[in-house]
């Protein structure tokens, strides 16, 4: 089975919010994105962010791959003025009480990857200030 994973982006100065939502692939079975992003602001994600977080994974394993991701619309210039104004990362639901915020390194080729060596491990239940400041830690802490 795999792991509920999303995608979180973050616009400092808009104060806003894209997540991306991710599915098994039917044929292969990894996680791919799907959909297009839900907008949430910054006082959504502070007020109930880890209660948008949460129900997302738990949703994980109903949701259909067959759209295309927000991202795969995008030209690859796009993707890279796109990777480069949102600091993001990837969450995953490892087990029922524990979320992993891994951050995404910025590539050269404007890009994000997952940096294992910087994940954030946030033992749930939390509250959304804890949620919310972890979130930020690893937003942080992405290159570019």
């Amino acid at each position: 089975m795999v792991i509920p994973t999303l995608e979180l982006y973050y616009d400092a100065a808009a104060g806003q919010y894209l997540l991306q939502n991710y599915a098994e692939h039917p044929e292969f079975g990894y996680s791919v994105a799907t959909g297009d992003f839900i907008h949430i602001s910054a006082d959504q994600m502070e007020m109930c962010g880890i209660e948008i977080v949460l129900d997302n994974l738990r949703e994980y394993q109903e949701r259909s791959a067959a759209e295309t991701a927000a991202l795969d619309k995008m030209s690859s210039q796009e993707r890279r003025s796109f990777y480069r104004k949102y600091a993001n990362c990837g969450l995953s639901l490892d087990s029922p009480n524990v979320l992993t915020i891994a951050p995404m390194e910025l590539e050269d080729d404007g890009t994000g990857l997952g940096d294992a060596s910087r994940e954030i491990h946030l033992d749930l239940p939390c509250t959304a200030d804890a949620f919310v400041a972890a979130l930020h830690r690893a937003m942080a802490k992405r290159s570019g």
